[in-house]
């Protein structure tokens, strides 16, 4: 899993040719998917994921299978990352937090989960919220609303796992939690079949 955040600026190359850098990503809210990079060179061009390929995560490289495949026109209705990062968070108890980064798994490019800094409740602590959790984009309001209820007597906090400790920033030093919700029928994205649903 990967942090979208520190994917923006990523080179990108096609045939042996460096196009540009990537300006932002849409997501498909109905199904929490990157659909398309948006792409700063010489003009602001749009790439298809499924033709889009992780390089090196480290040095930030992503590869185009052609330049062909690169169009003019974003795809309508999807929501730009940047648009997304930075926006308060609120579940029917109150608000919550600053949506602060998106993880998402580099092969299939789902969003698994929303990275909400939750320092007006637990300081210098960061949640991580499953993409199904949440509800609506509220673009007037410019705020995040999640269905479950993050009160605290509704959340347990766990150890992170591995491979999602190492997507994000700092290691393992002050990395987020997760906590299980009220309603622990189904597991999101990433979990063992039977796991509680996780913020994080």
């Amino acid at each position: 899993m990967q942090g979208l955040k520190r994917l923006l600026g990523s080179e990108v190359r096609a045939e042996g040719l460096r196009i540009g850098v990537v300006d932002d990503f849409l997501v498909d809210e109905s199904t929490w998917t990157i659909r398309q990079a948006i792409v700063r060179g010489s003009t602001r061009l749009a790439a298809p994921m499924d033709r889009l390929q992780m390089v090196d995560a480290g040095a930030r490289s992503l590869e185009l299978s052609s330049t062909s495949a690169l169009c003019g026109d974003p795809i309508g209705g999807l929501r730009g990352v940047r648009e997304i990062i930075g926006r308060s968070a609120s579940t029917p108890t109150g608000p919550c937090g600053i949506c602060v980064n998106l993880l998402v798994d580099t092969e299939s490019w789902a969003v698994c989960y929303l990275v909400v800094n939750t320092k007006e409740w637990f300081p210098q602590r960061q949640v991580l919220v499953p993409s199904a959790w949440v509800r609506d984009i509220c673009g007037e309001a410019s705020r995040i609303e999640i269905a479950a209820s993050l009160s605290g007597r509704a959340l347990r906090f766990t150890p992170v796992s591995h491979d999602i400790a190492e997507a994000l920033p700092n290691g393992n030093a002050g990395r987020p939690r997760i906590a299980a919700g009220p309603d622990r029928s189904a597991s999101p994205v990433g979990m063992p079949s039977g796991a509680a649903p996780i913020l994080r």
